[in-house]
């Protein structure tokens, strides 16, 4: 009776899908693959290590932020000049990784304001 060979390939097998689930990238957002929220934003932080910029909303204990978006021209300024203190729609990514299962950090892929977008990541 040989059992070695199958065994061996169930393991390897999970790895790979484990692997291929948590490094699997978070595509450039459109429409179709962005959930949005609308919420008053209460703070905006800048992460000078990561580069990313980081938005509160009241009420919501999620974590949105723009992937280095200080690296993004004069975006730091526009952003919290604009909508501190301000009602916002914010898109973010439908995206799920067994790193973030509950999904608490959102990637965002657009931010509306007063009808103007002052962020877009995405392709309509």
């Amino acid at each position: 009776m040989k059992l070695g060979g199958g065994l061996v390939m169930v393991p390897v097998g999970m790895l790979f899908l484990i692997f291929i689930t948590v490094f699997r990238p978070i595509s450039q957002g459109d429409v179709a693959n962005s959930i949005r929220v609308l919420g008053f934003v209460d703070s905006i932080e800048f992460d000078l290590d990561t580069k990313d910029v980081g938005i509160s909303l009241r009420n919501d204990d999620h974590y949105y932020y723009i992937n280095r978006g200080l690296e993004k021209g004069d975006l730091m300024n526009k952003i919290s000049n604009s909508i501190q203190g301000e009602t916002v729609e914010v898109y973010f990514a439908d995206h799920w990784t067994i790193l973030d299962p509950k999904s608490e950090s959102r990637h965002i892929t657009k931010i509306v304001h007063d009808n103007e977008v002052l962020y877009k990541e995405m392709v309509d």
